[in-house]
């Protein structure tokens, strides 16, 4: 079974643990950041899962970050490469994305991430830009691609 979906907005990343000391015990906790993307993750998962997976799991994410400004400048013939979406190279590491999705649909779309054996095409990269009916240039929207394939045993 193939299940795919879109989560809306700018995507997030894993953060690094943070520790505070609550009295002579020191306590890890996950930053607000990374907590609100899990949280968007698993909302737009719970829209395509009824019950989480329980077999072997193929995931492939593609996160889409909006255009810079010089990439999204348009000319008088158009946008620097429209139709294409262009690799992103800077920050946050691709990992980091596919761990905060991972755990996100923890519960959502199978029951622990370690059933996650294969990765399919992960890629991070710089939204396409779309033509209006006006015939001005406005980007796609930012967003993470989340492709879901449940694996025979």
């Amino acid at each position: 079974m193939l299940v795919t979906f879109f989560v809306p907005g700018v995507p997030g990343r894993k953060g690094r643990p943070r520790f505070s000391r609550r009295g002579p015990r020191v306590v890890a906790y996950t930053d607000d950041a990374t907590h609100e993307f899990e949280s968007r993750v698993a909302l737009a998962g719970s829209w395509s899962f009824d019950t989480p997976f329980s077999g072997p799991i193929q995931l492939a994410v593609t996160a889409v970050y909006p255009r810079t400004s010089d990439l999204s400048r348009v000319l008088r013939s158009g946008p620097k490469h429209p139709v294409l979406r262009i690799d992103k190279t800077s920050s946050p590491d691709l990992d980091n994305v596919i761990k905060a999705v991972t755990d996100g649909l923890n519960g959502v779309a199978w029951l622990d991430d370690k059933q996650v054996s294969r990765y399919g095409e992960c890629r991070k990269c710089f939204a396409c830009m779309l033509m209006n009916g006006d015939g001005s240039w406005e980007q796609e929207p930012p967003g993470v691609e989340v492709v879901v394939t449940t694996l025979e045993l």
